[in-house]
């Protein structure tokens, strides 16, 4: 038999072959699709074969669609996401794809690739991809919630050096991440800060107004905001003649960068001193702070003889102030039970006059009083009396004696160890007045705090108590010619005796007061012990 041009040759997996008389265009598709399903053990359309009887009959032919996988896996409720679906067969005839049910619209169409938009208002389920030749589904994909951005706290208004109260959001959905801004434009993410809520930790102490806010994500859904939250850093400056925003307040950070003597009360947020600017709070004046007393080096912050600087806060004060403290009328040879009012204070350097050897500390073991082996290298300790002869040239008349303690001024809860049951030279730690009712019950005293009172005679042991009952004084001359009686106010730089009942005598900023009253007590020429 003769083969024609039209004629085609076919081989089989037999032994016998077979002519047909087909058009060749025919007969190629046949043959590729013999030699396609032939030795495999998966078909076109899925179906597992034998690999020596491959199966070639109708079924090869019918093109159902075949779904392999999807991206992504996880789908915005509201809808709008851009999923990619592989597998076979895709795009046969007339095809549309649903999601759970509701379809979705089909961007772009391939055998093997469909790009479809996801519905809204969607909701957990599977894929479905229908076609002219039938239809596949998908293994199950996950619906995220749409963020809520819920409600953030308060804007704030603190003092520049202090951190924020807490920032906090409530009724949000989704996970969050706090971002912060200088201009409340553009924001940058805090590192860590995925929680609510924002902590000081976070946010750091503030020097200026700063910005907050919440970016709240839902899985693949589009991430919100939440509101903006200010935290306001205000200031007002004292140039040497008038005040650029007002007189400060307890919100408002003070800076001075001019002279400026007080005529009255101030408070402040802070209180700077800069640009070698001399700063004087005059007698019976105070400043009450919210936070820090920072003080530049060149300038200066004195404070006048009963004038008071008050802090509300633990705030950590840098730099130096002056602050001095007169005591009531003194002779030649008197001795002053003083505590000092900041750190950092020389004992020598205090009363420069006074002979090396008339620096005292005292020995809660001995009851007796000590001398102080280097006054010109020794610093006051915090919270505790040192007892100090007047000058040697001080007259010998009674005069009153000023000293000036400078340093930088204490701040916040102080704890002096002692001994449990022992007397113990303590005094007022602080710039300010303190409340002695309130160090007796904050200490749990049961005996009386001693303040000695008289002029210099060794003969007369004689000091002023005072009690949560009220205050003793000693009478007139010779015990004391003022005849002074404890008021329950304990003055700047004042020493003192207590009997501790723990191992701890403990002061604290809720114990400060402003007060006027200007009652100074000083102590007799005899170091001997008056408690037995």
């Amino acid at each position: 038999m003769s083969v024609s041009e039209n004629t085609t040759f076919i081989s089989t997996s037999g032994s016998s072959s077979v002519f047909l008389h087909v058009n060749s265009s025919i007969a190629n598709l046949i043959m590729l699709a013999l030699q396609r399903f032939a030795g495999f053990t998966t078909d076109y359309d899925g179906d597992v074969r034998n690999v020596t009887t491959p199966d070639i009959g109708a079924d090869e032919f019918n093109l159902v669609p075949v779904i392999t996988g999807f991206t992504p896996s996880t789908l915005c409720f509201s809808g709008g996401t851009a999923v990619t679906i592989s597998g076979f067969n895709l795009n046969n005839g007339s095809v549309s794809v649903s999601f759970n049910g509701v379809l979705g619209t089909i961007t772009s169409l391939s055998p093997t690739t469909i790009i479809v938009t996801t519905p809204a208002g969607l909701t957990a389920g599977t894929i479905s991809v229908t076609t002219s030749d039938g239809s596949a589904t998908s293994s199950s994909y996950i619906v995220s919630p749409l963020p809520i951005a819920g409600s953030v706290s308060s804007n704030q208004i603190i003092c520049a050096g202090t951190s924020p109260s807490d920032i906090s959001i409530t009724g949000s959905v989704g996970t969050i991440q706090w971002q912060s801004s200088l201009d409340g434009i553009s924001f940058t993410d805090i590192s860590g800060a995925t929680s609510s809520p924002l902590t000081g930790i976070s946010t750091g102490n503030l020097t200026v107004t700063t910005y907050y806010r919440a970016i709240i994500s839902s899985g693949v859904c589009t991430s919100i905001p939440s509101a903006t939250v200010s935290v306001s850093i205000l200031s007002t400056t004292w140039d040497g003649t008038s005040w650029s925003a007002g007189l400060p307040n307890s919100n408002t950070s003070a800076f001075f960068t001019g002279n400026y003597t007080s005529s009255g009360s101030l408070t402040a947020c802070n209180l700077t001193v800069t640009n070698s600017a001399i700063v004087i709070l005059q007698s019976g004046d105070t400043i009450t702070l919210n936070g820090i007393v920072a003080v530049d080096s060149g300038s200066t912050l004195t404070l006048k003889n009963n004038a008071t600087l008050l802090q509300n806060t633990t705030a950590t004060n840098t730099g130096a102030i002056n602050v001095e403290r007169d005591t009531n009328p003194l002779m030649r040879l008197d001795y002053t039970l003083w505590s000092s009012p900041v750190a950092g204070q020389q004992l020598q350097a205090f009363s420069p006059a006074t002979l090396a050897t008339r620096f005292y500390t005292y020995s809660p073991i001995t009851d007796l009083y000590t001398v102080v082996a280097s006054p010109s290298t020794t610093n006051f300790d915090t919270a505790t009396g040192y007892l100090i002869r007047t000058p040697n040239t001080h007259p010998v008349t009674p005069t009153i004696w000023t000293g000036t303690f400078t340093g930088v001024p204490n701040n916040g809860d102080i704890a002096l160890t002692v001994d449990n049951a022992t007397y113990n030279a303590v005094g007022n730690p602080y710039p300010s007045k303190i409340n002695a009712d309130d160090f007796i019950t904050a200490n749990g005293l049961t005996e009386a705090l001693y303040f000695w009172r008289k002029t210099n005679n060794a003969t007369t042991a004689s000091y002023a108590t005072y009690t949560l009952a009220g205050g003793a004084g000693t009478g007139a001359s010779p015990g004391d010619p003022l005849a002074l009686v404890p008021n329950g106010i304990i003055q700047i730089g004042q020493g003192f005796i207590a009997k501790a009942t723990s191992t701890a005598l403990n002061f604290t900023n809720a114990m400060r007061v402003s007060n006027p009253s200007n009652q100074f007590f000083k102590t007799t020429d005899s170091i001997e012990a008056e408690f037995g």
